[in-house]
């Protein structure tokens, strides 16, 4: 059974519904969605915001949870789980989603304005930054481009990831000093 997850900016749109105004309710809501009865505490490892990495996080909490997963630009596909394993599988997705929630500052806004506001940092911030480790990202698509887009149609991050191999700088070194969204706060 292969489980396709809807690009960033459709988990977005999920999180800003199903994302309560508390993080208890946030936490209840998963809980009914993913039809988890008796649901572990769960802590956050780093709030994401829209349009940006909380897709790539989750895949990556998953793969290290065990399930075959594929984290592609549009979104993550989960490959072959057994009908039998479901209820583990939803498991683990409630600890992922709740490991890697959306900030609640971000929680409420218009996915359009915090797509513009994600394509302004990387156009002005993290791009100019990444360059300075001498690595070169595509033309920037016309803002109205990105937004049709829904954030996925450019994303340089990965642009970046792709040339990491062939090159003396560590991914973590990247991340650190150029992060793919805007630091919170």
């Amino acid at each position: 059974m292969n489980v396709d997850l809807p690009s960033e900016a459709g988990n977005d749109e999920v999180a800003t519904t199903v994302g309560g105004s508390t993080r208890e309710e946030f936490l209840a809501e998963l809980a009914v969605m993913y039809g988890i009865e008796d649901p572990p505490p769960v802590e956050v490892v780093r709030e994401t915001i829209p349009g940006g990495d909380g897709l790539r996080l989750l895949g990556e909490c998953l793969q290290e949870r065990g399930w075959p997963v594929d984290i592609e630009d549009g979104g993550i596909t989960i490959r072959e789980v057994p009908v039998e394993q479901q209820d583990a599988l939803n498991l683990d997705q409630y600890i992922c989603d709740a490991q890697y929630p959306v900030a609640p500052e971000y929680a409420n806004v218009p996915v359009e304005d915090s797509l513009t506001a994600h394509y302004e940092y990387l156009v002005e911030e993290y791009v100019p930054c990444v360059a300075e480790f001498g690595f070169t990202v595509s033309t920037p698509p016309s803002l109205e481009t990105f937004l049709a887009g829904q954030g996925m149609g450019w994303v340089p991050g990965a642009q970046v990831y792709d040339q990491i191999a062939s090159s003396d700088v560590e991914w973590s070194e990247v991340e650190e000093r150029c992060p793919q969204n805007e630091p919170l706060g």
